[in-house]
């Protein structure tokens, strides 16, 4: 199991993290919104990539992913909009920064994408 340090990744992160009573994390933004994030193992990605495919409606819902290698663990981190929520281009803009501020300095082969179909 790879230890994330949450005073490492606030020092450059643009939004402040905190341990959710829910599990994962929780920050604010600035429309006084909160949101939830947490680390899942991939067979979930898949899983959940699925589920949106085969249930979501894909003209009112968005999945934002992407992942990240740490060591030989791969993180699925993925976002599930309404795209008729105000702050849906501001939202996917702050997703495509964070994919790009986390891997500037490393040589992994990532990638963020919209999609409503399976990427494995």
């Amino acid at each position: 199991m790879t230890e994330l340090s949450l005073s490492a990744i606030n020092a450059t992160a643009p939004y402040h993290l905190r341990i959710s009573e829910l599990g994962g994390f929780d920050f604010d933004i600035d429309a006084g919104l909160t949101y939830n994030i947490a680390l899942i193992e991939d067979y979930r990605a898949r899983l959940f990539s699925r589920w949106f495919r085969d249930y979501a409606d894909d003209s009112k819902y968005s999945l934002l992913t992407t992942s990240l290698k740490v060591g030989n663990v791969t993180n699925y981190l993925g976002a599930f909009l309404r795209r008729d929520n105000e702050l849906y281009d501001a939202f996917c803009a702050a997703f495509d920064q964070f994919d790009k501020d986390i891997h500037k300095d490393e040589p992994w082969d990532v990638h963020i994408s919209e999609t409503s179909s399976l990427v494995l």
